[in-house]
């Protein structure tokens, strides 16, 4: 072949790098936080209505973890982007048990209130509250384990659905 010759290429021969060399992205993998185009339901806190948008199911998935499942949408709670920061999006997405970005922890601690901590970042469910005080309406974000401020912990119960 000479230098003016392109290589012809077979549907039949894969020209796809090696396997090790191809990035595979997760399902579904969310855009960043700051995308327009963003179409998942980003979480917030809101007063307590009783309704069931604002009840969750606890899935154990193993080794003290498990999926928070939203009791209306069924989607599951996760941090947005698989992303290790803090001040992550908190986000609802369709479930998917081996992803360690929508795997929790909960932790009690000395309030009577808990943590809920991530299994892939390691970091804490925290309210990110747009003014001095939390108010209905205020982002889920995570932050730092460290947090144990009111921002960052957490009534759980079991409730009758």
């Amino acid at each position: 072949m000479d230098e003016t010759e392109q290589p012809t290429q077979h549907p039949e021969v894969p020209t796809t790098p090696p396997p090790e060399q191809v990035p595979v992205p997760p399902p579904e993998h969310p855009p960043g936080d700051d995308d327009p185009g963003d179409k998942r339901v980003h979480v917030q806190v809101w007063a307590d209505t009783q309704q069931r948008d604002q009840h969750w199911l606890l899935n154990p998935v193993g080794h003290g973890y498990y999926m928070i499942i939203n009791s209306l949408t069924r989607k599951a709670l996760a941090v947005n982007g698989f992303s290790t920061s803090d001040g992550a999006a908190i986000v609802l997405l369709p479930r998917h048990k081996e992803f360690t970005n929508e795997q929790w922890r909960i932790d009690p601690s000395r309030t009577g209130k808990h943590q809920i901590v991530n299994r892939r970042s390691g970091k804490v469910l925290v309210v990110h509250a747009n003014g001095t005080t939390v108010a209905s309406g205020d982002p889920v974000r995570q932050g730092p384990a460290s947090d144990d401020s009111a921002s960052a912990l957490w009534t759980v119960e079991r409730v009758q659905l």
